[in-house]
């Protein structure tokens, strides 16, 4: 099973984040939260040297839909997506 769906950039790691977002909000997602593991990780006083970002969004319209056929489909949610530049 893969569960991890690739795109290449050349843009640099915040202009792609920003971008990202962009995107999301063209298609109705907005982001709750957003974890840079990176300065989590260094601000506990550890070094981390890969730029990691978790985006936990959601698309309310969506939610709304799938909860109002089964409600049990509210543990899966929000979907988080994670990025981390390759090379």
């Amino acid at each position: 099973m893969n569960f991890m769906y690739e795109v290449k950039t050349t843009k640099s790691f915040q202009a792609a984040t920003e971008a990202l977002i962009e995107k999301l909000k063209e298609r109705e997602f907005g982001v709750l939260y957003q974890v840079n593991f990176k300065e989590k990780i260094k601000s506990k006083g550890l070094d981390f040297p890969t730029n990691f970002e978790v985006l936990e969004v959601c698309n309310p319209k969506q939610a709304k839909e799938v909860l109002e056929k089964r409600i049990e489909v509210g543990y899966f949610l929000p979907c988080k997506h994670a990025k981390l530049p390759i090379g």
